[in-house]
């Protein structure tokens, strides 16, 4: 079932947002909308959603917290 239309508002905000660098699922909680009718407009208003980017930070996140668990299991810091 379709929502209702976006509008010049919401399109607007998603060009800003963007231009600030946050990602499509970023920019659907704070419109209220789905990742896939972000996903839709940025691509008809030519905005890029550069996935290869949001992997690699995705990645650097996963490495971050790995390392902070092992961190904490070598200090003794292990929750049971």
């Amino acid at each position: 079932m379709a929502g209702p239309p976006v509008t010049q508002r919401e399109r607007e905000q998603t060009r800003a947002m963007r231009a600030e660098g946050m990602s499509r699922n970023a920019i659907a909680r704070e419109i209220s909308r789905s990742v896939d009718t972000v996903s839709r407009h940025c691509e008809d208003m030519g905005l890029s959603l550069d996935r290869d980017a949001i992997a690699a930070a995705t990645q650097a996140a996963s490495i971050k917290a790995k390392a902070r668990m092992v961190s904490s299991a070598s200090s003794g810091n292990v929750c049971r």
